[in-house]
């Protein structure tokens, strides 16, 4: 069967097939795809539907682009198997330390990728609120909640009746603006989340002895 796609598609499509040739209608040009058999995608109209910041993921020259500066960065630390990504590379943030966050392009997602990361609260700071009454904890997690709703990422709690347990801080990313700085800056504003809870309930509760907050990982 064949196809029909506006001309002015030519070049962007044309390295992709080995056999193209234009035809005239009377409104305008045509391109008349002949050779269906070179074409790596099934559907052409499927493709050309796509906008031109979905079109890199098929040859996963985004999924590239990313992991290059991670690398040059030296904070890349392994690519996670997960079925519902494209990709999903592990970092290091900041470099050395024991942090994680994930840089994640979901599959559900078209159109740009997620930068996460799940702070679980230590456990003695998690006893620490259980043990405060609720006229004392409701204003500090309030407080709380005010200070990261100022920040760049969204944000999502596991809690326990008012106890918080674990922290998600999600910064999306959109193709249409993605540069290497971008990317730096988003890293940035999800640990400096991080640091905001770590900080708030070191500086009520104490830093426990011999503990870390225990970075968890974006499921």
């Amino acid at each position: 069967m064949e196809n029909f796609v506006d001309v002015n598609q030519v070049q962007l499509y044309a390295s992709m097939i080995s056999n193209v040739r234009i035809i005239s209608t009377f409104s305008h040009s045509k391109v008349l795809i002949c050779d269906n058999s070179k074409n790596p995608y099934k559907d052409e109209l499927e493709w050309m539907k796509m906008t031109e910041t979905e079109k890199p993921m098929k040859g996963n020259k985004w999924k590239q682009l990313v992991y290059n500066w991670l690398a040059e960065e030296g904070m890349f630390r392994k690519e996670v198997e997960d079925p519902k990504a494209a990709y999903h590379f592990r970092v290091n943030y900041p470099v050395g330390s024991p942090y994680h966050i994930e840089v994640v392009k979901p599959r559900d997602v078209k159109d740009g990728i997620l930068v996460v990361s799940v702070l679980r609260i230590a456990p003695p700071h998690v006893t620490a609120l259980a043990k405060l009454s609720d006229e004392d904890r409701k204003p500090l997690i309030h407080k709380l909640r005010f200070q990261l709703l100022q920040r760049r990422p969204g944000f999502s709690v596991k809690e326990n009746e008012g106890v918080w347990e674990a922290v998600q801080f999600q910064a999306r990313l959109f193709y249409d603006n993605l540069t290497k700085s971008a990317l730096m800056a988003a890293l940035d504003d999800v640990f400096r989340s991080i640091l905001t809870v770590i900080w708030t309930f070191g500086h009520h509760f104490g830093i426990p002895s011999g503990q870390k907050q225990q970075p968890g990982f974006y499921t």
